[in-house]
């Protein structure tokens, strides 16, 4: 991937919505219709429809046509090679032993997405 499709990948998970679509692609065992999507995400259609092109453009997202269906499917291996590979230029700036933040200065992230439950 070159800088500007790496920059579009970022720019695009940097969205709340579009970050729970992927998280939801991630975790369903079969690629999604945007009714699926919508449903389980609690969007409007023409929200996960504009989103997932979006992620689409930025590689992050496969589009597949099953019949009159489209469906939507996470292009995990390209998605985890590109946040690797961006894990390691953080690392590789940070000291060998770096000083753990207080406990006050930690960053509690807020889930974005709960975990499916497709029983």
């Amino acid at each position: 991937m070159n800088q500007n499709a790496e920059f579009e990948l970022f720019r695009a998970l940097g969205d709340a919505s579009r970050w729970a679509l992927v998280a939801r692609l991630g975790q369903a065992r079969e690629a999604q219709t945007v009714t699926e999507m919508a449903e389980a995400c609690g969007m409007h259609l023409s929200g996960v429809s504009r989103h997932l092109a979006q992620l689409e453009r930025a590689g992050a997202v496969s589009r597949i046509k099953d019949g009159r269906e489209v469906r939507y499917q996470l292009r995990a291996a390209d998605v985890a090679t590109e946040l690797r590979r961006f894990a390691a230029v953080l690392d590789a700036g940070r000291p060998a032993s770096p000083r753990p933040l207080p406990a006050a200065e930690r960053a509690t992230p807020a889930p974005v997405w709960a975990p499916i439950d497709e029983d």
